[in-house]
């Protein structure tokens, strides 16, 4: 199992207000900073990733596009 990384919490105005790991931010209803990147081919195809069952979050299934957006 791997260490849980340490975030930076934000506010409504993306100001830094603490920090933590991903499961505090969940628990505790406090934003974080998302990062997504999608990756399109030539022909238009994004690659979709199939989530893990270990995330917080849609376990096991895959992210639509437009779920990301």
């Amino acid at each position: 199992m791997c260490a849980m990384a340490n975030i930076q919490f934000v506010d409504i105005n993306d100001e830094p207000i603490g920090g933590g790991t991903k499961e505090e931010a969940h628990e505790r209803g406090i934003r974080r900073r998302v990062i997504r990147i999608f990756l399109v081919n030539s022909n238009s195809e994004v690659l979709l990733q199939r989530r893990g069952d270990n995330v917080l979050s849609a376990r096991g299934n895959g992210m639509t596009l437009s779920q990301a957006m």
